[in-house]
């Protein structure tokens, strides 16, 4: 526990009224170096802000505040770099209120957290990157949630309180939260959906029937509507014949309820297109507002459209088996990461030749036919069977991650690219120090979603001009 000392306090020599600052305590998050604690006392009930500017970059510059008028308030500063000093100015909200200054320092990473660089050649569409990482070519089964910035320095990290591997979903909810889940490799139950807040408190763990019985794998993300889609494993048999099968769980987080699911079995009960592991799914919406359930399917090769209100196949996209024409372009193969933007299916395709690519499908259901409308690749991308990622960031850019797994072969390290999809121009990227370091996907957060810093946020940064004459 440290304390700042006080610059400037109200006593029979000094002559002032108003709060004032009476005692501040900053205290370290246990669990993780990059976040301070600040328990301040003050004299009179009072709003409170606090502002710690970086001492090695004055335009770092974090603002938290309290609009509760109270004598005690704790406040969190959060996004900090490691190994960094900030000074600080604590300042009571109201007339003739006296600040306080102080300072502290931020520890060293734990020596898991990865690094990378970054470059950018252009304006970034977003402030932050999200991604799950492991050391996989170890044999590693811990893994860690780490967020960096655009210049590739950590602002947050949580590692996982089970083992597995880290092909799974890890993505920013909303209002301080992190969603993880679907981790491969894991205990049953144990993938589940999870929210986490900044501060590594869990705030929700599914626990829905049957949910402890499952084995989860490959994804967990949100929909449009606020619930959560899952994977969990479920074996399939048809004439005979053993699959590796799956089921698509929808959850309502809120209701903590089973609302709709759909596997394989079902599928091949009624006729659906043979095939295998899913690794992805996700809700597609029609302009009349009906629901379809795509399902990538990544040995089948294809991808599945389920209607979510007769439970039939409704098509299929996938060279040999698909039920849909493919009028420009080709199929997808070995297939991850998918997104979903309107009637428009955005795929990471592993085994595309001659190199990896992202690639863009239009879905026409009602005539049964698809258009390849957009792929992007470049020199040396080239994932076999490896993980990946890609997702709509908006504004006609891409975010493409590059998965890289040496012993799976293809050029390191892994890599998350944002492209402008109306160019094919790499805007930034983000690269791993480590030729080990392996990321499944990533998740672009813009810079209001999330910690205090100015620089990130233009809203936050004129609310510091506002509370300017208090500090």
């Amino acid at each position: 526990m440290r304390s700042i000392a006080l610059m400037l306090t109200c006593t029979a020599l000094v002559g002032c009224s108003g709060p004032d600052v009476t005692e501040v305590k900053i205290t370290d998050n246990a669990d993780m170096v990059l976040e301070k604690v600040f328990t301040v006392s003050l004299s009179e009930p009072a709003p409170l802000a606090i502002r710690c500017v970086r001492d090695d970059l004055d335009s770092e510059v974090h603002l938290v505040e309290s609009t509760d008028e109270a004598t005690e308030h704790v406040l969190h500063v959060q996004g900090l770099v490691a190994d960094t000093s900030y000074t600080c100015d604590v300042a009571p909200i109201a007339d003739r209120a006296t600040p306080s200054q102080g300072a502290f320092e931020t520890d060293s990473l734990p020596d898991e957290i990865p690094s990378a660089t970054a470059v950018s050649n252009g304006e970034p569409g977003a402030a932050y990157t999200f991604v799950p990482h492991q050391l996989l070519a170890t044999g590693e089964t811990t893994i860690r949630l780490v967020l960096m910035d655009n210049e590739g320095e950590v602002r947050w990290y949580y590692p996982l309180p089970i083992e597995g591997y880290a092909d799974m979903g890890a993505e920013y909810w909303g209002d301080g939260l992190f969603l993880w889940g679907g981790v491969s490799g894991s205990s049953a139950g144990e993938g589940v959906p999870h929210l986490v807040d900044v501060s590594h408190n869990q705030y929700y763990r599914a626990d829905y029937e049957n949910a402890s019985d499952a084995y989860f794998h490959h994804m967990t993300e949100k929909q449009y509507d606020g619930t959560v889609v899952t994977l969990v494993e479920a074996d399939a048999v048809s004439d005979g014949r053993w699959y590796y099968g799956f089921e698509v769980h929808q959850v309502d987080v809120d209701q903590d309820e089973l609302v709709w699911s759909w596997g394989l079995q079902e599928g091949l009960d009624n006729g659906g297109p043979e095939v295998g592991d899913a690794n992805w799914a996700g809700i597609m919406v029609d302009e009349a507002g009906q629901e379809t359930m795509v399902i990538s399917v990544c040995e089948g090769q294809g991808v599945v459209g389920v209607d979510m209100t007769t439970r039939e196949v409704a098509w299929s996209l996938a060279g040999g088996w698909g039920s849909l024409e493919l009028t420009e372009g080709d199929f997808p193969r070995i297939q991850h990461g998918l997104d979903i933007d309107g009637d428009r299916i955005l795929l990471y395709d592993n085994g595309a030749v001659p190199t990896t690519r992202a690639v863009e499908y239009e879905i026409d259901a009602a005539s049964g036919t698809a258009t390849q409308t957009w792929s992007w690749t470049e020199d040396g991308f080239q994932e076999d069977w490896g993980w990946g990622d890609v997702d709509y960031l908006g504004d006609s850019r891409v975010v493409i991650t590059k998965g890289h797994l040496p012993d799976w072969g293809g050029d390191g390290p892994s890599e998350v690219i944002e492209v402008d999809k109306s160019d094919g121009t790499v805007v930034w990227r983000l690269s791993f120090t480590d030729e080990l370091d392996a990321i499944y996907s990533a998740d672009r957060i813009e810079g209001c979603a999330l910690f205090s810093e100015t620089s990130r946020c233009s809203a936050l940064a004129d609310r510091l001009d506002e509370l300017s004459s208090w500090f």
